[in-house]
């Protein structure tokens, strides 16, 4: 999980230094990343089927064959333009991330142990975004960001090589992900794609633009600027693990996310109210609150889809969640970058991040009435134990 999208952190996080050597403004650092989400969501439906219909460690070695090539591509890009496409390989890649993990918990994992598990694998993303933040601007500083693109490509290398040994030899069934439509899917998938694309936008547009608003608005030097989006990730790895153990004692998931959403926007008001007040502490205390809450909010969505989803088409399910994920990831960054460069300043793009996470709320407390739990059942149709 943590190496799809570390191509993009090692760009967020040394985003001061990438903006300075390239001459790029603010909407251009934006069109960055929805370049990569932009691809993750064209290729999420295509990587679900097939995730249904390949084996674990086949998926998994593409996925980390990917990233590795991603990072590689960003520390020789000569040029914005060739940057584009490093990112977008990126995304490319990311979009297997979720399909397969998702798929292998399913599989491996029976129901009322998977929160905690989700938890550390939803994590894996605020793991990279918590190492890349902490190392990489001090590596930078020493090698340039380039440098600091090329050291990350360790962590795709170590896992290519875990993979045989840590990925069960299992192959998919022959019922897997066969004869399935899209409306066939539970009308839960569908609700929760619509959060995961407002929630998604929110994230994503904070994740970018935290550094360099704290080091432009609030005159921060490089390497506490880079602090603030590893504060964000190291608290929403926590918080991940936490909340998807509490999650798995929840039968309708959609209070919570909607509870997660609200405190989300209440931290970035926080972050707003820092650059009116030119206070850093509201920084530092917002980007705690929104790694809580914000960022902690996807192993929730995850967990709930595993629940609800039949095991020979989760794959396919969490490619359709992801459209709407990377769609939001993409739209948030370009529309926070076009606002705070129309603007002249930082204030109306953080009011648009705000008004996501309130659409997100409002999509998570229509849902929870329309929301019905189901329950797995075993791949020859016969009920589980102790039902009717």
């Amino acid at each position: 999980m943590g190496a799809g999208p570390l191509a993009l952190y090692a760009l967020t996080a040394t985003a001061p230094l990438v903006t300075a050597d390239l001459g790029i403004g603010g909407a251009q650092l934006g069109v960055l990343p929805a370049t990569a989400f932009v691809l993750a969501a064209l290729v999420s439906p295509f990587a679900g089927r097939y995730t249904d219909r390949l084996s674990g460690r086949v998926v998994l070695a593409a996925l980390f064959t990917g990233a590795c090539l991603a990072l590689l591509g960003v520390a020789a890009a000569p040029s914005y333009g060739w940057l584009l496409v490093a990112v977008a390989l990126s995304g490319a890649t990311q979009a297997l991330s979720n399909p397969v993990t998702n798929q292998l918990i399913a599989a491996h994992v029976s129901q009322g142990q998977r929160g905690g598990l989700m938890g550390v694998k939803q994590s894996g993303v605020q793991m990279s975004q918590f190492g890349a933040g902490l190392l990489l601007p001090s590596v930078a500083l020493w090698w340039g960001w380039r440098g600091a693109a090329l050291a990350a490509a360790v962590v795709a290398v170590a896992g290519l090589v875990m993979v045989r040994s840590a990925v069960p030899a299992v192959p998919p069934s022959p019922s897997r992900g066969a004869g399935h439509r899209l409306a066939d899917l539970p009308s839960g998938v569908w609700w929760l794609t619509g959060y995961a694309l407002a929630s998604g936008a929110a994230i994503q547009a904070t994740n970018v633009y935290l550094p360099l608003y704290a080091f432009e608005r609030l005159e921060m030097p490089v390497r506490a600027a880079g602090l603030t989006v590893a504060v964000a990730g190291g608290v929403g790895l926590v918080a991940r693990i936490a909340w998807g153990r509490s999650a798995d004692r929840v039968r309708n998931p959609y209070p919570l996310l909607a509870v997660l959403a609200s405190v989300s926007a209440l931290a970035v008001g926080g972050l707003l109210l820092a650059g009116t007040l030119d206070a850093p502490a509201l920084v530092w205390a917002g980007a705690a609150l929104f790694g809580a809450s914000g960022i902690a909010a996807n192993v929730v969505i995850m967990l709930a889809l595993v629940r609800t989803t039949p095991l020979k088409v989760v794959g396919s399910a969490s490619g359709v969640l992801a459209v709407g994920l990377y769609l939001g990831f993409a739209l948030g960054p370009v529309c926070f970058g076009l606002l705070a460069d129309a603007a002249g300043s930082y204030g109306s793009a953080w009011a648009g991040v705000l008004a996501a996470n309130v659409v997100a709320a409002g999509v998570a407390f229509a849902g929870r009435r329309v929301h019905r739990p189901e329950r797995r059942t075993p791949a020859d149709g016969t009920a589980p134990p102790g039902t009717a």
